[in-house]
């Protein structure tokens, strides 16, 4: 037990004695950081923390930014599409969206992401959901990936999944208009189409 809790406490110091040093910030950045630190009521520290925190705690874009196989697949969209990919792999979803997606898919490793990729990666999926971008001029890093999530909400087919996913991530859409893409790719997959269930407890 001793032992137990003597590596929490090392693990807490450890971590509470972490370091990084910012260089080069622009000065427009900075006052910008020590107005909003000054508006939530925290430190620059804090709020530069709680940002970084966000970021690289997202299970989602840290893949993004990691994997190779998103990298090829983004560019077969990119091929797709017509548009081209943008500079910045940093816009894009938001942790808060991410999270959602995790939460409905249950996904809790990179392991599930590529699994999830490997399985949405057929080119005629990748065409049918790039269809909606055919007059973009740019697309974001990691959209072979949401592509491949919603290809795997169409595979699963279940409601709860299917309405939870529309609630709270494609509510700008109708339902009826969500679940008409999810049959699009259904039918790619050879599965039967589905219509949204009255279920207001869904």
């Amino acid at each position: 037990m001793v032992t137990v809790m003597s590596r929490i406490v090392d693990s807490f110091l450890e971590e509470a004695n972490r370091v990084m040093t910012l260089r080069k910030i622009p000065a427009d950045v900075d006052a910008a950081i020590t107005e909003q630190a000054r508006l939530a009521g925290k430190s620059k520290n804090d709020l530069v923390l709680e940002l970084l925190t966000a970021t690289f705690g997202d299970l989602l874009g840290n893949f993004v930014r990691t994997s190779e196989l998103v990298k090829l697949m983004d560019k077969e969209v990119e091929k797709l599409t017509g548009a081209r990919l943008n500079e910045y792999w940093f816009q894009w979803q938001l942790p808060l969206e991410n999270q959602q997606y995790c939460q409905i898919f249950g996904i809790t490793s990179e392991e599930q992401l590529q699994q999830i990729l490997m399985n949405g990666m057929a080119r005629e999926l990748l065409a049918l959901r790039a269809e909606a971008y055919r007059n973009a001029e740019v697309i974001p890093h990691g959209i072979s990936l949401y592509f491949a999530l919603f290809t795997e909400a169409a595979r699963r087919g279940t409601q709860p999944l299917l309405k939870q996913m529309h609630r709270t991530l494609f509510f700008r859409i109708s339902e009826q208009q969500f679940f008409d893409e999810i049959n699009t790719m259904r039918k790619a997959m050879r599965f039967d189409p589905l219509q949204p269930e009255n279920n207001p407890h869904i």
